[in-house]
């Protein structure tokens, strides 16, 4: 069972850019048909849709961020597969939060005094351009010519801090009875981390402490995924 699912894992079909396609293609055809049923007529049919569209992609976020804390608490080969596709989920995140810059901007170009009177709020502005930098920022440096201008450290520190205020940002976006379970996946994950240790899945440690054997390619290359630097993928 385990073999099979260990193969299953590994098709073609839900790794890398077939699964970027095969997750975004269905949220935006949902996004779509969202799109093609709200009352376009009025600037409540687009703030409707924006709310939407964070919706769709923030179960997104909670995978990428949760990846390495659950290859760590549940090692197995659905945690290596997160980790393998990390990069792809957090790009399928950018695309189905493609569809709320559209929808933003079409509310401001098509109901400019909708979104002025009962929309905009310097603060909100503000962060929503924080997170546009941000998810740019991350996307770039996911694969090797963007991630090559940044060593390990300062590479972390932009996609963690990054994460955590797409969080925040998520929170002030979506409100309401969906912020509920936004607190509770977030307060999830920081469990999650605050109890994943990766380092003691990755190099075994003898008796006394010291490390029984230098860590083999493998080794060295799931320590480089757990720690978030996909520099060894």
């Amino acid at each position: 069972m385990n073999r099979r699912r260990h193969e299953l894992l590994k098709a073609p079909a839900i790794n890398g850019w077939n699964l970027l396609r095969a997750v975004t293609a269905p949220i935006s055809i949902a996004v779509l048909i969202a799109a093609v049923t709200a009352e376009l007529s009025s600037g409540e049919g687009f703030s409707s849709l924006v709310q939407f569209s964070v919706r769709c992609a923030v179960p997104l976020l909670f995978v990428v961020f949760a990846a390495s804390s659950i290859q760590v608490l549940f090692p197995g080969s659905f945690g290596r597969w997160l980790l393998r596709n990390r990069e792809y989920l957090g790009l399928s995140f950018a695309a189905a939060m493609a569809w709320q810059g559209i929808f933003i901007l079409w509310l401001v170009v098509g109901h400019t005094e909708y979104y002025v009177e009962e929309v905009y709020v310097l603060r909100d502005a503000i962060e929503g351009i924080i997170g546009y930098t941000f998810r740019l920022a991350m996307n770039v440096t996911s694969f090797p010519r963007g991630r090559r201008h940044l060593n390990p450290g300062k590479w972390r520190i932009l996609h963690l801090s990054g994460i955590y205020f797409l969080w925040a940002y998520a929170f002030s976006t979506i409100g309401g009875p969906c912020s509920i379970i936004l607190t509770r996946s977030f307060s999830t994950i920081c469990f999650m981390r605050a109890h994943a240790q990766p380092g003691r899945c990755v190099r075994p440690r003898g008796a006394g402490g010291e490390t029984s054997q230098p860590p083999n390619p493998a080794q060295q290359e799931m320590a480089g995924r757990l720690s978030g630097w996909p520099g060894s993928s």
